[in-house]
């Protein structure tokens, strides 16, 4: 464990990361039935992990360091770049876009909707970053026989293995069920749903999923998006399509991941209320959720009317409160 932690510093991880990475291996190994995976932290990696978060935060302040959330305003953008990257390939065009769309619109980490195996497509030229999300086993991940759609008017779920059965139109809702994920092992919180757009959107997610699985259903016990022949969606494929998109979009490839978009569709619920925010995420607690929020300029819009509320703190009340002798 000590030389696979100073492996990870080798490749620029930050000291977060590293103990997010230590934090899914024995998760891994203790689904597995392997004791004493608290063994996997010792006290050295402690002190290490220590010094190396003390040198991160005085290189340079945190907001240089964390991952950039992939926002609305980006989504669109980069479906714009995935049509003329994939212009020859519709089929990939769908798969991309399908991808992206599954992870921002039901705000779900990598491992949970698409493999983790090598990408097959040779099509991105960019570089390879290390993502903080570790191999997951299928049991934390979307299969096909757990997609529904569901049209409006009518409380008939379609399976998404099965398109010829599809009613015609565009559906209301997307369903998908996740028994077990990382915070909620026993599948609480499922079903994780997604609705249509609103009318004039710049970006469709669920039109965008739905034109995907419409064409290539995909195989009831393995990945939702593995429906293409010969093309598995992986967090490789995802990461670097990200890469790509972030030099052309004046970010940091470094920081532009495929953990980005649950963060940034965690960011844009930042109007909604605190619990509906947590299931959103499908958080369990406010802690865990508060390291994938991000200020807004929602939050700016909301903040302005109390800032010039002249009742909120008047004169005559700071008068009394801040001016009136102490009587001891």
């Amino acid at each position: 464990m000590e030389y696979y932690v100073c492996y990870l510093r080798a490749k620029h991880l930050t000291a977060g990361a590293i103990g997010q990475y230590i934090t899914h291996l024995s998760t891994f190994v203790y689904e597995k039935g392997l004791p004493d995976t608290v063994l996997l932290r010792n006290k050295r990696i402690t002190y290490m992990l220590k010094g190396w978060k003390n040198q991160d935060e005085h290189r340079t302040p945190e907001r240089l360091r964390v991952r950039i959330p992939l926002s609305a305003d980006i989504m669109w953008r980069l479906f714009d770049l995935i049509d003329q990257w994939f212009a020859a390939s519709p089929s990939l065009r769908l798969l991309y876009r399908a991808a992206f769309s599954m992870g921002f619109g039901l705000g779900l980490r990598p491992c949970e909707y698409v493999s983790s195996s090598p990408a097959s497509d040779s099509d991105i030229n960019a570089i390879d970053v290390e993502d903080d999300e570790s191999e997951q086993p299928l049991d934390h991940t979307i299969r096909g026989s757990d997609v529904f759609f569901q049209w409006a008017d009518t409380d008939v779920f379609y399976p998404a293995t099965a398109p010829s059965n599809f009613p015609e139109g565009q559906p209301e809702f997307l369903h998908a069920l996740l028994d077990s994920s990382k915070n909620d092992p026993a599948g609480k919180g499922a079903p994780r749903s997604l609705f249509k757009s609103p009318p004039g959107s710049k970006f469709d997610c669920l039109g965008n999923i739905f034109n995907f699985l419409r064409q290539f259903p995909p195989k009831p016990n393995s990945h939702v998006l593995s429906g293409l022949p010969g093309t598995q969606a992986s967090a490789e494929m995802v990461n670097k399509v990200l890469k790509r998109a972030a030099r052309v979009l004046g970010l940091d490839p470094y920081r532009l991941l495929p953990h980005s978009i649950r963060v940034g569709s965690a960011s844009q619920t930042d109007s909604m209320p605190l619990n509906d925010r947590l299931m959103h995420t499908n958080h369990r607690s406010i802690q865990g959720a508060m390291t994938y929020f991000r200020k807004t300029s929602a939050l700016a819009r909301r903040t302005a009317p109390h800032l010039h509320d002249i009742s909120v703190l008047p004169l005559s009340s700071l008068v009394l409160t801040y001016m009136t002798p102490s009587h001891k």
